[in-house]
């Protein structure tokens, strides 16, 4: 019997909602299974770079939100506590003028937890945001406002930059401190988001690349015929359960991201081994890459 390869071609082939469906099923495993299925991680090639890098791309949207809303949960806490201190007197004004900050109250005022920082300070006492000791917090110095990420990332931004933007001189009291802070946070959650999603999605994307080269130098070691987008591939889906545990390790006591990176390595190498183990072959016979 004769058949039309094409007429089959057709009616095989899905349909955007199809592959929606797919992808999104897809990304619900690559949310759990790369923690503990090595027949994830072969299906994962058969996809392709593709594919990962869409599941990396919708992995670091969740992963912005998450930091974003931990951020977002602890400013919303805060009028109750300017209400108080307000009425209290610690603060009573701020003033930014020529790039420069100056205050009217109690300083350096400073409100911390276990994980927060948040304070401001002209004196120079504090400079910047201890990052070996909180996770997330803002700070007001004399020059610059100071941004601690809860997923690690760090910005500076100079006064003179914020009164270019909002004008020059900028008065806090306390008839607009409410406003002021409602602004001046809805700006932060923006600016953090952006910079979250390019440090969790960009960054982080180059970062795997650049590894990547390296992990497929040594896979070499063992499998020549292995391929970089393999390895990559590979890489991508490892970073989940490393992200999580790296988190999960930040949450007991804060660590510096090279303890990221040798998770990473080692997960990765391990990994490797087993969804591309070494090749064997004999004088003449060419090199077969093992069904995954």
């Amino acid at each position: 019997m004769n058949s039309t390869p094409s007429a089959y071609n057709e009616l095989d082939s899905p349909g955007l909602g199809e592959i929606a469906i797919q992808f999104i099923q897809w990304f619900v495993r690559g949310l759990v299974q790369p923690v503990y299925s090595l027949p994830f991680y072969r299906a994962g090639l058969k996809k392709g770079l593709g594919w990962a890098i869409f599941f990396f791309l919708f992995f670091s949207i969740i992963q912005t939100a998450y930091t974003t809303g931990r951020l977002a949960i602890r400013i919303s806490e805060m009028p109750q506590d300017l209400d108080e201190i307000q009425s209290s007197g610690e603060l009573r004004s701020i003033t930014i003028e020529n790039g420069i900050a100056s205050v009217d109250g109690t300083q350096p005022w400073i409100v911390s937890d276990q994980r927060t920082f948040i304070g401001i300070d002209v004196t120079g006492e504090y400079s910047e945001i201890d990052t070996n000791r909180y996770d997330n917090g803002i700070l007001l110095t004399k020059t610059a406002i100071h941004i601690l990420n809860p997923d690690g990332a760090y910005q500076k931004y100079s006064l003179q930059d914020v009164n270019a933007a909002f004008g020059d001189p900028i008065v806090i009291d306390e008839g607009v401190i409410n406003k002021a802070w409602k602004i001046f946070t809805s700006i932060v959650l923006i600016v953090v988001g952006g910079v979250s999603f390019i440090w969790n999605f960009g960054i982080r994307l180059v970062y795997l690349a650049v590894l990547a080269a390296i992990m497929w130098a040594l896979t070499q070691t063992w499998r020549k015929d292995a391929q970089y987008s393999d390895v990559f591939v590979t890489g991508i889906y490892v970073s989940v359960p490393v992200i999580y545990l790296y988190w999960l390790i930040n949450l007991l006591s804060p660590v510096c991201l090279c303890v990221h990176t040798l998770i990473l390595f080692a997960g990765w190498t391990i990994i490797l081994r087993f969804i591309l183990p070494p090749t064997e072959s004999t004088p003449g016979t060419p090199v077969v890459a093992d069904s995954i």
